[in-house]
């Protein structure tokens, strides 16, 4: 029996850090929906985890997208349906906000949780806001990611401050995504 390159947490020989265990869950959901086969979750995963490791992340979605040839005028489209279908597999589904990107950035959470922006950055997976630590909302293209991190939020803030946030997770479009990605973490 072959090992599952994507579950990098219980393989030895892959590195185990959350952007990369993230990465493993996404290429999971993907093959579970159908959206790629073996063969391109491999060039998927390949592609993101060289990224990773220089500090350059790539969300999984888009890199599907680009190995289906999909041109940059015909992204958000593709994206979208990407993402619709990763989060009609999740339950709750993470909804639809498209107003995502107006939200201001909570400057405040980001200087008391540097781990978090750097975890977030590598992830893609902005927070859109921030009201103390009690209430925080996270958006993304990728529901998986999105997911994967509000979980990370809720255990930091609770190692931290003994309380246990509440954390909504939203999916955003392609173009409010990028513009939240170069806004909150220059990329």
């Amino acid at each position: 029996m072959q090992a599952n390159p994507f579950r990098p947490a219980e393989e030895a020989s892959v590195s185990t850090t959350l952007s990369t265990r993230c990465l493993g869950q996404t290429l999971a959901a993907l093959a579970r929906v159908g959206l790629a086969d073996q063969a391109m979750l491999e060039l998927i995963y390949a592609e993101c985890l060289e990224k990773i490791k220089f500090g350059q992340p790539e969300d999984p979605l888009i890199a599907l997208a680009r190995l289906r040839g999909t041109d940059e005028e015909f992204m958000g489209p593709v994206i979208q349906r990407f993402s619709e279908t990763l989060a009609a597999g999740m339950s709750p589904a993470p909804p639809l906000l498209p107003f995502a990107h107006r939200l201001i950035a909570p400057n405040s959470f980001y200087e008391l949780f540097p781990t978090l922006v750097e975890l977030g950055k590598q992830l893609l997976v902005p927070v859109v806001f921030a009201e103390d630590t009690d209430a925080i909302g996270v958006a993304s293209i990728n529901p998986f990611a999105a997911e994967f991190f509000s979980r990370e939020i809720i255990s930091t803030v609770h190692k931290r401050f003994s309380v246990r946030p509440f954390v909504t997770v939203v999916r955003t479009d392609y173009e409010g995504w990028s513009f939240l990605v170069r806004k909150h973490y220059k990329l």
